[in-house]
Formats: structure tokens, sequence, C-alpha cells
């Protein structure tokens, strides 16, 4: 195989390559914060809540999000959510099993699931029960 044939292949780039700027380090910076509020959030949850529910009395709670979700339900030690009725697609309620709110009522939506009043919704919606 010559250079020629070897050139005359698809592109891979610009040759010589540009030279790196320092976007790259700004994108990075963003990840690396978005990441780290992502973990803080899951850690307090898990740090407070069994404190809070010493001395206080929730009765509900509005979830988004699997990662969310899950973290309060690990931070409570349910083992389930027993479903009752779906709000709206993909938006259900029902009541926490096992735990220390053992019986919570409790409404779970997907992180990019609804539109700008579904919290809104879902919550009146867990008032009238």
């Amino acid at each position: 195989m010559t250079q020629a044939s070897v050139s005359s292949g698809a592109s891979l780039g610009s040759f010589p390559p540009k030279p790196a700027t320092s976007y790259r380090w700004v994108v990075m910076a963003i990840i690396f914060v978005t990441y780290a509020i992502n973990f803080a959030d899951r850690t307090n949850i898990g740090v407070v809540l069994p404190f809070k529910a010493a001395g206080t009395q929730i009765k509900g709670a509005y979830l988004t999000g699997g990662d969310l979700t899950v973290a309060f339900c690990n931070a409570l030690g349910a083992s389930a959510i027993e479903l009752e009725d779906e709000i709206i697609p993909h938006v259900s309620y029902g009541c926490l099993r096992g735990g220390l709110y053992d019986g919570m009522k409790v409404t779970t939506k997907g992180g990019f699931i609804g539109v700008a009043d579904t919290a809104w919704h879902c919550i009146k919606y867990m008032a009238q029960k």
C-alpha cells in the first residue's frame, strides 16, 4: 500500500490538527459540577432523611427521576413502592412499603416526563387523596 492510496481514503479531520482550545476545560468543568451536585443531593438525602424521620412527620413526597427515587427509598429503608394510580402517563402515585415511613404517599415521575405544570397537578392530586 502506497502513501497515495492511504491518503486518498476518507478524511479523518484536518491535517495538521488544529490547536486545542480552552473550551474543552469549560465543558469538563460543567460536567464535573453537574455530577458533583447530583451525587451531593443523593448523599444529603441519605444523611438527612433518617434524622428528620424521628422528629418530623412527612405525609407525602413528590420525586422526580429514578436516581432520586431510589436514594429516597434507600434512605428511609423502604423495600418497595406499592402503586395505586397513574396521575398522567408515566407519572405514578403510590405508597412506600417498609422502613421509617411505611405507608407514606409518593408520586414518582421520570426526569424528562411532563410539562411545566406537571408538578402542580401531581401535588394537587396528592393533596386530594
